[in-house]
């Protein structure tokens, strides 16, 4: 990721539409998962300048920030986020079993190939048995544009890809969908006419920045309130057939038991 992104993040990831979202419907589904758990270890894998461990380690004394950028740790180290540890999600540095939940938001897009892989197998390891997984990823390759080349994505993911790299790693799926669905004609429309004036004028231009920008303080309310509606949707079991992100809820299953059914969400109002 550019350096100068960390600033914009850690501006924005309190208030944002995008930020407030994603980070309403992770926390939801964990405490829907750990609430029957007393202290719960959690790991937000690629906390980039901590805006989700600032809104839930209040609820979960437990929730750990790992975060392998430098740049990112300068935000961290002023705000007020405790259970920060520098690693990288290639070399997950805790004990195999040691988690009840890891999540990780639009981090694995870093990565390529045989690092998706990788990383996949870290986190299971660090996984317990019965330990959840909650993954945001960007969604589809050819939606690649100058924020991704920004932000640092190498990949984008469509839902399928996504489910059968976990089972091949042993993860049973609850949830495999998409999120940020009624937005989506506006983005492509957006992408897709930068893409083309681009092509027009027969250059690539090197981007300077990235999508995320503050709106309108009106414009940034509609956008939240459309991700609230959706999240409600998603935590009902509704499953978005096409979004920007791809989105997954799995487990680790437990060897011990004698059956185990994957459940993955085709349709219908199944809550996850």
């Amino acid at each position: 990721m550019h350096p100068s992104e960390y600033g914009v993040m850690s501006r924005c990831e309190r208030d944002h539409w995008w930020y407030s979202g994603l980070h309403s419907l992770v926390g939801e589904i964990l405490c829907r998962k750990m609430s029957h758990m007393q202290s719960p270890m959690i790991l937000d894998a690629g906390c980039g300048t901590g805006g989700f461990l600032q809104k839930y380690q209040p609820e979960f004394e437990c929730l750990i920030g790992m975060e392998p950028s430098d740049n990112a740790y300068t935000y961290l180290m002023k705000s007020d986020v405790k259970n920060l540890v520098q690693g990288d999600m290639l070399r997950i540095p805790f004990e195999a079993g040691s988690m009840d939940a890891i999540v990780s938001m639009d981090v694995l897009g870093v990565f390529q190939n045989a690092e998706i892989s990788c990383a996949i197998r870290e986190i299971v390891n660090a996984l317990k048995h019965d330990g959840h997984l909650i993954l945001n990823l960007p969604a589809y390759s050819w939606l690649m544009s100058g924020h991704d080349q920004f932000v640092g994505n190498k990949t984008r993911f469509t839902a399928t890809a996504v489910l059968d790299e976990l089972k091949r790693a042993g993860l049973i799926v609850e949830y495999a969908g998409y999120r940020n669905t009624i937005l989506f004609p506006v983005a492509l429309v957006v992408r897709l006419t930068g893409r083309f004036m681009s092509s027009l004028f027969k250059r690539q231009v090197e981007p300077t920045e990235s999508d995320v920008k503050m709106p309108h303080e009106w414009i940034n309310r509609i956008l939240a309130r459309i991700l609230l509606f959706e999240n409600g949707l998603i935590c009902r079991g509704w499953r978005f057939c096409f979004g920007l992100s791809v989105f997954i809820v799995a487990h680790k299953p437990d060897p011990n038991r004698d059956r185990l059914t994957e459940s993955v969400i085709v349709s219908g109002t199944q809550s996850i």
